[in-house]
Parts: structure tokens; C-alpha cells; sequence
């Protein structure tokens, strides 16, 4: 019993150890990619291919967060990157944008965030400075802080609670606005 035990602790150590290293490569190639484009003179996001690595970067200096930003928010992209919820805007673009990410993995930085926070969107046309107003906590059908609106947001969100396990049963929405003159 004993050592069927420590073969499932090891099993386990050694997918997660898998799934981290794996992540770390693709936020690396994410990286790459965002320089590279940016060094090309790309004028949008929308001039890289369609199912291309979607070269942005999300940063909240105060609480070290850094992450790559895919296109879509698949398992799959979530496993290694946060993702551009589809439908949504794109940086520069009026209305809302929307990211997402996993609550255990790269947002959970997120549990700190308080309203003033800075938040940076790193893309081929540039870095959009935005300033977190509110933090809600909604069910998970709740999408009206993803809606287009007249007024331009960042919208981050994840699961919630940050240490539920399982399927968790609410969001974490942070809406960020515009910030004027802060870099």
C-alpha cells in the first residue's frame, strides 16, 4: 500500500513538474515571438497568423506578474499562457478586452491585486497602460465586465476562490481602466 502511494505522489510530482517546465517553454517562445514581431515593424496583432503564438505580454509590476497572452482561452492555451478571451477587443481597439488565465498558475498573483494597480499590455504596436478600479467576485455566467462598451476596459479574470479545489464556482473579475500619463 505504502509504495503504491508514493508512485501515485511521484506520478503526480513528475505531471506537474512536466506541465511547469512545459509552460515555462512556451512563455519563453511567447517572448520570442513578441521581440521578433516588434523588431519586424508589425503595425497590429492582427498582422500575425491566424493560430500564430499571439505575441502580447500582461505585467502588474507590484505583484510581479508577467505572462504571455495566446489567442483563445482553450485548455490548451491556459495550460501555457494566459489567454485573449475571443470576442472581445484588442489593445488600442475601443471596448472591452478580456484575459484569462488560470487561478493556480499564472493569475494566482491576482489574489493580491487591489484597486491603482498598474497593468501593462505588451504588443507588436506598443505598451497599453491601464489602472485596476474594481475587483468583483461573480458567478460564472457573468459576463457583463466582458461587453463591449462605449468606454475602453482591461478585463482579467479566474477562477475563484483562489484555493478551492476543483472546478471553482465563481470568477474573479478585475476591471482595469486607461491610465492617463502613468508609465
Amino acid at each position: 500500500m505504502e509504495c503504491s502511494l508514493v508512485a501515485v505522489g511521484t506520478w503526480f510530482l513528475a505531471t506537474a513538474a512536466l506541465g511547469y517546465a512545459e509552460a515555462r517553454h512556451a512563455q519563453g517562445r511567447l517572448d520570442d515571438a513578441l521581440r521578433t514581431t516588434a523588431r519586424a515593424g508589425a503595425t497590429s496583432p492582427a498582422s500575425v497568423t491566424a493560430g500564430a503564438p499571439f505575441p502580447w505580454r500582461l505585467t502588474v509590476p507590484r505583484l510581479r506578474l508577467s505572462v504571455a497572452v495566446m489567442e483563445g482561452a482553450s485548455a490548451r492555451t491556459l495550460a501555457v499562457a494566459a489567454g485573449h478571451i475571443l470576442g472581445t477587443r484588442r489593445p488600442g481597439q475601443r471596448g472591452a478586452i478580456g484575459i484569462a488565465a488560470h487561478r493556480d498558475t499564472f493569475f494566482r498573483p491576482l489574489r493580491g491585486v487591489r484597486p491603482g494597480d498598474l497593468v501593462s499590455v505588451e504588443t507588436p504596436r506598443g505598451r497599453f497602460d491601464y489602472v485596476v478600479e474594481s475587483v468583483a467576485v461573480v458567478a460564472p455566467d457573468d459576463t457583463r465586465a466582458l461587453r463591449s462598451t462605449r468606454s475602453d476596459a482591461l478585463v482579467l479574470v479566474t477562477c475563484f476562490p483562489f484555493t478551492f479545489v476543483g472546478a471553482a464556482p465563481k470568477r474573479f473579475v478585475v476591471r482595469c481602466v486607461p491610465a492617463q500619463g502613468v508609465h
